[in-house]
């Protein structure tokens, strides 16, 4: 499950064998899902891998991940999450790795950082067919490894061009290779913010600065539609919305603030984090 109650009483969350995109322009939340996600089923005490591009010496994505465990009270040194980093993140880097973690960790479900990125390092990724090369063999692993599979994928800027609330909802096709990642995904998520783009208000006179948008777009065992979710502009992540506050279809903000990383200095959870994942990290 995500941890979002709405979102997974819509999908029934992820199921071994599936792949689900989630779908952004840069800067509006795909990371902050994906940590704030990866918080909660580790809350469980569920393994869970990320693999990701990021440098794993980064210090504002460590503090954006220390944030996230703190919500949920984890105890940083019986934290079943497990950092695949690498520049050169490819479809054999992720197998090979998979593998191992699979068979020594129990891992049953993981998080990729960003579809793109693979596109990138793969050879032909950028083109039509080696775009689609790569999400079908995504979900060939899923299947094989009997894993849920959730990767991240920047939107196209069409939404930047189109006007009004309903204009900057995105769309399946304002998904880059949209129809690649469509046909294999069997869920797709579109996220966006309303005051992202200066809409602080909706039709009903309900405050949005704090307010995004999931849509479920594509969703092979579930429903289609739309729910609000807090987004945190202090932390970047992605938190369930008081039950009166939340609004839900079932047809259908301001950039996040730069972390006070002095505040982090003396913080015990942020250096045990780095000591554990400065000596476990998948290299």
């Amino acid at each position: 499950m995500s941890g979002i109650d709405s979102l997974d009483s819509m999908t029934n969350g992820w199921l071994p064998g599936e792949l689900c995109v989630f779908g952004a322009r840069p800067a509006m939340g795909k990371t902050g899902f994906v940590l704030s996600c990866i918080a909660s089923i580790i809350s469980d005490k569920m393994p869970v891998a990320l693999f990701s591009s990021t440098d794993c010496l980064n210090e504002r994505f460590m503090f954006r991940l220390t944030t996230a465990l703190n919500t949920h009270d984890s105890d940083m040194r019986e934290i079943p999450l497990y950092l695949c980093m690498s520049h050169n993140l490819n479809l054999s880097y992720i197998k090979h790795n998979l593998s191992k973690l699979i068979k020594e960790k129990n891992v049953r479900c993981i998080f990729i950082e960003t579809i793109q990125s693979l596109f990138v390092s793969e050879e032909n990724g950028n083109t039509k067919e080696g775009m689609e090369r790569i999400c079908h063999e995504l979900k060939s692993m899923a299947i094989e490894f009997g894993i849920s599979i959730v990767i991240t994928s920047e939107l196209n800027r069409a939404t930047e061009y189109r006007e009004g609330y309903l204009g900057k909802q995105p769309q399946l096709c304002d998904l880059k290779s949209s129809s690649a990642i469509e046909e294999e995904a069997d869920t797709v998520y579109l996220f966006w913010r309303p005051y992202y783009y200066g809409i602080s208000i909706d039709e009903q006179g309900n405050d949005l600065r704090e307010i995004g948008e999931i849509i479920i777009a594509k969703n092979s065992n579930g429903l289609l539609g739309s729910l609000r979710v807090k987004f945190n502009n202090s932390t970047g992540l992605i938190e369930q919305l008081p039950d009166n506050h939340e609004k839900t279809s079932n047809n259908s903000l301001q950039q996040c603030d730069d972390v006070d990383m002095d505040k982090y200095d003396s913080n015990d959870a942020f250096h045990d984090l780095v000591d554990i994942f400065g000596l476990d990290i998948t290299q």
